[in-house]
C-alpha cells in the first residue's frame, strides 16, 4: 500500500472514493508541487503563489471543505456581507454552499479566488432543486431562491440565457450565484469545474467515469443546457468591471499505484 492509499484508507468510507479523495490528493504535497498543480489547471487565466498556501482543504492533514461565508481566505468583513446576501436568520446551523476547493489567485493582476466544483463521474451534477424540510428555516430558503434569482437577473443582463433557480439544478444555480456575488463584490472569480478521469472504481459502483476532456466538455454541456449560456465557458465576463470565468477542465488522477 503507498503513501497514498494509506492517507485514503484513514477517510470515512463515503470519502473513499470519487472526487472527494482526489480532491486531496490534488492538494497534498509541498506548495510548489500543489500551486504547481494548479497553475496548470488555471492556465492562463490566474496564478497561484506558492508561498501564499492560499488553498482549502490542505490535503490529508486540514481535509476541510470551505464555506465562503465563514472561509478563512476571505477577510472576515467580506464573510458578514456573503452572510447577510444568503441568509435571512444566520445560527449556528445555518450551512452555505461547500466548495470542493477554493484557492486564492492572481486574476486579471487582481488578487481573487478560485471556486471549483469537482466530479469523478456523470451522475455526481445532480439536478434537484434546493430542498425544504421540516426541519428547515423558511426564512433562509425563501432568501436562499431570492439570492439566486438575483444573480440571474445581473447576469442576464452581461449575457443572455441565463435561467438558473433553486428550484432544479440547485448545484449548479448556487455555484454561479456565488461566483457572480463575489464579482459583484470586487472579487475576481474563476469558477472551475473540474472532472477527475482515472476513476475507475466508480464503475464498479455503476457509474460512467469521466473519460476526458470532450467527454467532461459534453456532459457539463448538456447538463447545463438551458440554464446558462453555452459559450459561457472559457470566456471573460465583465461584472461591474470585475472578471468572472467559468472554466472547465481535466484531470488524471488515480487513487491506486
Amino acid at each position: 500500500m503507498t503513501n497514498i492509499e494509506a492517507l485514503i484508507a484513514k477517510l470515512p468510507p463515503k470519502e473513499q472514493h470519487g472526487s472527494r479523495p482526489r480532491c486531496l490528493v490534488l492538494t497534498h504535497g509541498s506548495d510548489a508541487e500543489v500551486a504547481a498543480r494548479l497553475n496548470e489547471m488555471l492556465g492562463d487565466h490566474g496564478w497561484v503563489d506558492p508561498a501564499a498556501r492560499g488553498w482549502g482543504p490542505r490535503g490529508f492533514d486540514e481535509p476541510e471543505e470551505h464555506q465562503l461565508h465563514q472561509s478563512a481566505l476571505l477577510p472576515p468583513s467580506a464573510c458578514e456581507d456573503l452572510s447577510k446576501w444568503w441568509f435571512k436568520k444566520r445560527s449556528g446551523r445555518a450551512k452555505s454552499p461547500t466548495w470542493d476547493l477554493v484557492v486564492r489567485a492572481r486574476i486579471s493582476g487582481r488578487d481573487g479566488l478560485v471556486l471549483v466544483e469537482a466530479k469523478a463521474h456523470e451522475k455526481e451534477l445532480s439536478d434537484d432543486g434546493k430542498r425544504f424540510t421540516e426541519t428547515s428555516n423558511a426564512a433562509n430558503h425563501e432568501r436562499i431562491g431570492d439570492a439566486i434569482e438575483e444573480a440571474r437577473v445581473e447576469l442576464e443582463k452581461l449575457r443572455p440565457g441565463w435561467s438558473i433557480s433553486a428550484g432544479s439544478h440547485y448545484q449548479l444555480a448556487n455555484r454561479f450565484a456565488w461566483a457572480w456575488r463575489l464579482a459583484s463584490s470586487g472579487v475576481p472569480v474563476v469558477l472551475v469545474y473540474l472532472g477527475f478521469t482515472e476513476a475507475d472504481e466508480m464503475r464498479e459502483k455503476g457509474y460512467k467515469p469521466i473519460r476526458d476532456g470532450e467527454h467532461w466538455s459534453g456532459v457539463v454541456d448538456d447538463y447545463s443546457r438551458g440554464l446558462v449560456p453555452k459559450d459561457i465557458w472559457e470566456k471573460k465576463l465583465d461584472v461591474a468591471g470585475t472578471p468572472l470565468i467559468a472554466l472547465k477542465f481535466t484531470l488524471a488522477i488515480s487513487l491506486t499505484g
